[in-house]
């Protein structure tokens, strides 16, 4: 299989440039929101 969608994460330049989408802040949670996931509907542990 393959991924659908390329996230460079804090990703060097030229990572960024392959890459599909970008996400230059420090918390992975910015990635729930492009995958349509709400904060509420995740619980911690």
């Amino acid at each position: 299989a393959t991924a659908g969608l390329g996230v460079a994460f804090n990703a060097k330049p030229i990572v960024q440039e392959a890459a599909d989408t970008k996400v230059s802040v420090p918390y992975l949670d910015a990635i729930l929101f492009v995958l349509g996931i709400r904060r509420e509907d995740v619980k911690e542990s």
